[in-house]
Parts: C-alpha cells; sequence; structure tokens
C-alpha cells in the first residue's frame, strides 16, 4: 500500500491531496471535497466558503459532478 500526503495548492492554504493507491481524496482544512480514482470522480458543493471555492478551482475540481455527502461517504467507506 503506498499513501502520500501532498499540499493541494501553491499557496501556504489548508488544502490537501492524500493519495492511497489509486485512489486521490482532495481536502480543504480537515473537510474531504472531493474524489478521483477508480470509484469515480466527484466533490461536494462548496457549502464553506471563499477559500474553499479557491481550494476546488486550484485543485481544478470545479468541472467535477457534484453529490451530496451521503453518496460521498457511501462511495468511499470501501477504500
Amino acid at each position: 500500500m503506498k499513501i502520500t500526503l501532498n499540499q493541494g495548492t501553491n499557496r501556504n492554504t489548508k488544502a490537501y491531496v492524500v493519495t492511497i493507491n489509486e485512489h486521490e481524496l482532495f481536502f480543504s482544512y480537515s473537510t474531504c471535497i472531493a474524489y478521483r480514482g477508480p470509484l469515480g470522480h466527484f466533490r461536494l458543493d462548496n457549502t464553506w466558503g471563499p477559500t474553499t471555492g479557491r481550494h476546488i478551482n486550484e485543485m481544478r475540481l470545479r468541472d467535477l459532478p457534484i453529490v451530496s455527502e451521503e453518496v460521498m461517504e457511501r462511495t468511499l467507506s470501501s477504500i
């Protein structure tokens, strides 16, 4: 198993990408806001504010389909 943690943006901000094998989880602060990998590609709607909006844009997540928190949790429970 390979796990990595990378800064999500070039700015000094709390955006991270956690990679677990072929799964990429995108975080704004401590909230998982998006996923890319074999289970699909999706993100949550930005209900938090402008900084999370910048994280979504800077990590190139804007065009991913938006799902509910329930769908994200159910889909990612198998990781």
